[in-house]
């Protein structure tokens, strides 16, 4: 309900971009140079690990099913399906940081510098490519799920 706050420790000794929860407990976070951090019980306490995937990463959504997709800089990113224990590249064909990303139940999107906007339907393995048509950076995005 947000009524009261309680402050965590996320110990990469690297600065952490974005936080996701899949409502069930699960936690990850993710961070520059290839970290990410990830909690099994509300957030209480975190295990930071270094994703081996080469991805410096700006966001992270949950996607469902239990898998994890996080993106990045030069459109980089990676997926895990074991609540942030290990991690597989993914690249999104965008070429540029891709900045946000927001998953629905059935596709998650995209969006970052240069105009992108990447979308997938099959959590993570294909993505396609458009532009926004605002010729700005993004660096946010949200999906509704009534």
């Amino acid at each position: 309900d947000g009524d009261t706050w309680n402050a965590c420790t996320i110990s990469t000794g690297v600065s952490m971009y974005a936080v996701a929860t899949d409502g069930a407990g699960n936690w990850v976070a993710v961070g520059v140079s290839d970290w990410v951090a990830y909690s099994n019980d509300n957030g209480l306490t975190w295990t930071p690990l270094n994703s081996g995937t080469g991805t410096s990463f700006r966001d992270i959504a949950y996607a469902g099913n239990g898998r994890w997709i996080a993106v990045g800089v030069g459109g980089a990113g990676a997926y895990s399906d074991d609540n942030g224990a290990s991690w597989t590249a993914l690249d999104t064909g965008a070429g540029v940081n891709v900045n946000a990303i927001a998953c629905g139940r059935v596709f998650c999107i995209g969006v970052g510098n240069d105009d992108v906007l990447v979308r997938t339907f099959d959590r993570g393995v294909s993505w396609e490519v458009y532009s926004t048509g605002t010729g700005e950076i993004m660096y946010g995005i949200g999906v509704h799920i009534p």
